[in-house]
């Protein structure tokens, strides 16, 4: 699972760990991590990511 996350400072926090402990059997990564308020500026990458 490759998690996209979007922020507003806190960057990925706890959200891989917390992943984790709800899905204890899942291969869980960090994916995408983009600051939410400039979502529309990474567009792009966004699109080549997916």
């Amino acid at each position: 699972m490759f998690l996209i996350i979007t922020h507003e400072g806190g960057g990925i926090a706890n959200a891989l760990k917390d992943v984790r402990q709800m899905a204890p059997y899942a291969k869980v990564e960090e994916g995408l991590v983009l600051r939410g308020g400039e979502i529309d500026a990474h567009q792009d990458e966004i699109i080549c990511w997916a």
